[in-house]
């Protein structure tokens, strides 16, 4: 039958749900002569432009659909994950479906799977047809999560309530224990019998009493439950029966069945397809199992896609309670009910087009060569004032601030563009620099206002309107500008003038810094600290290294890596190599307060700075 319309149905875009590709259901379809066809991917619509092109490719109709994931509530991670079709009747559908799958993406509502909460569900627009889904839908799941919830809440308050009375019961007939154990020594009567029994009583009625109103709190959720289940089933515009021969798919269609009769919702035919065929459904088997994906008695289920005519015999297989006019009514559903609407059919063909190379062709509007055109035409209307029928109208001078005086001089002596020698005998303007006093005036008209609130700063116009005299593009009346200003630029040079002197600044900080502190510049990358330079008095600063070593005076010990120098003094000195620390060596003498001499190993002598030594006779 041509009304029939697949509209449950899953491509191997689907969450690893389906092996089957989105052309080959488009195809089957097509050769089938159904009109319409809808993709319904778990979470997501990856491709749906490309669908859609190939789908109308084959004359059908694309509806845009998901079936998405809702829950209850984000605020508790709670798996439930209930099944939903979304299918657009206009384009404005295809864009809230779009929004609503990403913000099932983002991360505070996923869990497990993109979903979307069940007061997103209720907002959704009439733009969208809201279909109930399969065994995963809501409709069927829902009260069974509330009522396992409130059995397992039940359970556990339960529980925790008895472990506590008992713990309270055990220091109970401990105290009486040992009341009477002291009792046989009380000679006095001092002993306070009953009072710290009547507490621990006390505690376990007032336990039991809390714990009895978080067990009525939890008989609440199917109050709240119950409202937010006949709020679905407000909110669906069809309930999906399916054809699958098994016990739970029977009892759930029929009581869609008492549904749609109480709330006048109609009954819509599914199959969930997720195959093209059985060895389609075989490859979706041997890929679940691979990814350790199971459904519990899905084996029983038959997801290939289904004609008419295999769909109405397989309702009549299972035999729900359900009179078999209304069956086959639900079977039908006109494409037109659900289609992207916007016609994207010239914008196709425009595609194809230029993929093969062609030039595009534009409708009149819709074409940038005539955009432009009239941009020109409007242009030149509004810089002309030539409007058809209408006569020019008299538009006064504009006044403007007064422009440096070298500027205009350097107009009138021809430095910002040269007059050929017949104009400048005629004492014209070349004719390709001649505008009319509308096209000065229309330049002006949107330029920025050159009254600053002074009104001596508002001149009469001297006749030079057009302020790109040279026409490179630049304005010249700004004094920063190269050409106005006879090639000097004052702000540039400046500038580089500034940076030149900071540059000496700087190097002429480093020098005097390098002299005040004796820097050794040349040893940055030596692993030792090079010591810094004090004035040695006496004779050392003029030592020059032909020095005589006397006696020797003692020992001293190196504490901190340091480098041997040849002079007493880091100017005018080699480094001799690096005494280490820990190391011991033999001294002659102190030189200038600042340097030991010492004796090295093999009987050569060096300088070290007695900030990193410690004598130790």
């Amino acid at each position: 039958m041509e009304r029939y319309t697949i509209y449950h149905c899953h491509s191997n875009r689907s969450l690893l749900d389906s092996c089957t590709d989105y052309k080959e259901y488009a195809d089957r379809v097509a050769e089938l002569g159904y009109k319409a066809l809808a993709l319904t991917e778990h979470g997501n619509a990856y491709n749906w432009v490309e669908k859609k092109m190939y789908i109308n490719s084959k004359g059908l109709k694309y509806i845009h659909g998901v079936e998405c994931y809702l829950t209850a509530s984000l605020e508790e991670k709670v798996r439930d994950n209930y099944h939903t079709i979304l299918l657009a009747k206009n384009y404005e559908g295809v864009k809230e479906i779009n929004l609503l799958i990403d913000k099932s993406t983002q991360p505070d509502h996923r869990y497990y799977k993109p979903r979307i909460t069940f007061e997103e569900f209720f907002n959704i627009s009439d733009n969208v047809i809201k279909i109930s889904a399969c065994l995963a839908s809501p409709l069927n799941k829902y009260p069974k999560d509330i009522q396992k919830q409130m059995a397992e809440k039940t359970a556990a308050l339960k529980q925790e309530l008895a472990n506590k009375v008992a713990e309270l019961e055990k220091q109970k007939n401990d105290q009486k224990a040992m009341i009477t154990w002291l009792k046989q020594f009380d000679e006095n009567g001092c002993i306070p019998e009953d009072s710290y029994l009547h507490y621990i009583e006390a505690q376990i009625d007032k336990l039991k009493q809390y714990y009895d109103n978080l067990l009525e709190e939890v008989q609440l959720m199917n109050v709240t439950a119950r409202e937010t289940f006949y709020k679905l089933l407000e909110t669906y515009d069809y309930y999906e029966i399916q054809p699958h021969d098994f016990p739970e798919q029977k009892r759930y269609n029929e009581f869609l069945y008492a549904a749609s009769k109480q709330t006048g919702k109609p009954l819509i035919a599914g199959t969930d397809t997720h195959s093209i065929d059985y060895y389609k459904a075989e490859c979706r088997s041997i890929l679940q199992k691979a990814k350790r994906i199971e459904y519990a008695d899905e084996d029983k289920f038959d997801l290939t896609l289904k004609t008419y005519e295999e769909l109405v015999e397989m309702f009549r297989i299972q035999n729900c309670d359900i009179p078999f006019d209304v069956i086959e009514k639900s079977i039908i559903m006109e494409a037109e009910q659900a289609v992207v609407k916007r016609d994207f059919s010239e914008a196709e063909a425009r595609l194809e087009r230029e993929r093969r190379g062609e030039k595009p062709e534009y409708p009149e509007e819709e074409n940038p060569e005539t955009a432009r055109n009239t941009e020109r035409k409007e242009e030149k209307n509004l810089e002309g004032n030539e409007v058809e029928g209408k006569e020019p109208e008299e538009i006064p001078a504009p006044v403007m601030r007064e422009r440096p005086s070298r500027v205009v001089e350097a107009v009138r002596e021809g430095r910002i563009y040269e007059q050929s020698q017949e104009d400048a005998d005629s004492g014209e303007e070349p004719a390709e620099q001649k505008r009319t006093d509308r096209q000065k005036v229309s330049r002006r008209r949107n330029a920025p206002s050159c009254n600053y609130g002074h009104e001596e700063d508002r001149y009469e116009d001297t006749g030079y309107e057009d302020t790109d005299y040279d026409g490179d593009g630049y304005d010249d009346d700004n004094l920063n500008d190269e050409e106005a200003s006879g090639g000097f630029d004052l702000t540039r040079v400046t500038m580089i003038l500034g940076i030149v002197v900071l540059i000496v600044i700087v190097i002429g900080g480093g020098i005097i810094l390098k002299k005040k502190l004796h820097f050794d510049f040349g040893n940055i990358g030596d692993t030792t600290v090079s010591e810094p330079t004090r004035e040695s008095n006496g004779n050392a600063g003029e030592n020059t290294g032909e020095n005589t070593p006397g006696k020797v005076a003692g020992k001293l010990q190196i504490i901190k890596n340091v480098n041997m120098r040849n002079q007493p003094s880091t100017e005018n000195s080699s480094i001799l190599g690096v005494a280490k620390t820990g190391e011991v060596y033999e001294y002659y003498e102190l030189v200038g307060d600042s340097w030991y001499h010492i004796r090295l190993s093999d009987g050569s002598e060096a300088y070290v700075y007695k900030e990193y030594v410690d004598v130790l006779n």
